[in-house]
């Protein structure tokens, strides 16, 4: 087996506090921030990676170092994707640092397309507060003339935000301002706490809601949960995206971390890339076999919850 790591996509938790009032914390770890320098330590690992997501649980605006990452990023000419709720900005101040620094791709998670159900379903958010800051977002990049960060939305639908999607695509729509996409996704685990928000989308849903977003001008694309038939792991391209959590654990990719299974993650992990060179670790024996056994077609254990993929080999 022969990569070049400088080709590999990785995404980053840099944060891992419950910022709103969570009732089923259910991981027993510290809250805590990844550093700049034990970042900058794993990224310098992989040498100049094409692209980077960073993801913050809870939100990677109550890491300090967020925007220094960011830059770091920048000047090393990786493309870079980051997902927030847009809810933690200190001022406007803040969101213009953020158009200036320029990630590539900016996602804005939104959990319902009113402010009842998003108050609902993200408990002690502030829904005008976000939509404000969207549209001072939007003001900004053109005053400033910047067409980074491109704009895109992902939508997690649930039994109660369902029949809020067409509103919000308006909304978007309202925007009149470029935007790379809207991705849709259903819960992609139903585990027992989230029993009562999972909810299925039917092909008629999708045509709908594809149709109706294209006759606005907006590219849609759906996510598929862990109960829709799955295809074969013979397919998968995203172990080559490894997650890789705030302590420094390395996870295959993140379409497991939805589960309520972060013990179990901690457990099956390829290795720490805080305490070794990512290139050792992706060389290891365990991650080796892993590749093999997708090839092959089979589940590798540390993939026994994927929502997408299913080894038949």
């Amino acid at each position: 087996e022969v990569y070049n790591l400088e080709t590999k996509d990785k995404t980053f938790e840099v944060h891992n506090v419950s910022v709103h009032n969570c009732e089923h914390t259910y991981w027993k770890e510290p809250s805590q921030s990844m550093s700049f320098k034990n970042f900058k330590k794993i990224f310098d690992d992989f040498g100049r990676p094409k692209w980077i997501g960073l993801t913050g649980i809870g939100s990677g605006y109550l890491n300090k170092d967020y925007h220094k990452m960011m830059a770091y990023i920048k000047s090393r000419g990786t493309i870079i994707e980051v997902f927030d709720h847009f809810a933690h900005f200190k001022d406007d101040n803040q969101i213009k640092e953020l158009i200036e620094i320029g990630p590539d791709f900016q996602f804005i998670s939104i959990y319902g397309g009113t402010k009842k159900t998003f108050e609902y379903i993200c408990k002690g958010s502030n829904f005008d507060k976000i939509v404000k800051n969207i549209r001072t977002f939007v003001r900004l990049k053109k005053q400033m003339k910047k067409r980074f960060p491109i704009l895109s939305f992902h939508f997690i639908v649930t039994k109660q935000s369902k029949n809020e999607l067409f509103n919000f695509i308006d909304f978007i729509a309202s925007l009149n301002t470029e935007v790379g996409e809207v991705l849709i996704t259903p819960l992609l685990h139903g585990f027992k706490h989230a029993k009562g928000f999972q909810v299925k989308l039917d092909e008629t849903y999708r045509k709908k809601i594809i149709n109706y977003a294209h006759s606005k001008g907006l590219p849609v694309t759906f996510n598929q949960c862990s109960e829709e038939e799955k295809t074969d792991i013979i397919n998968c391209k995203q172990y080559i995206m490894p997650f890789i959590f705030v302590g420094g654990g390395v996870t295959p990719c993140c379409g497991q971390n939805e589960n309520n299974q972060r013990t179990w993650q901690h457990k099956n992990s390829l290795g720490n890339a805080l305490r070794t060179p990512f290139r050792k670790i992706w060389y290891s024996e365990k991650y080796v076999n892993l590749r093999k056994q997708i090839r092959k077609n089979k589940c590798p254990k540390e993939c026994a919850n994927c929502p997408v993929y299913l080894g038949r080999g």
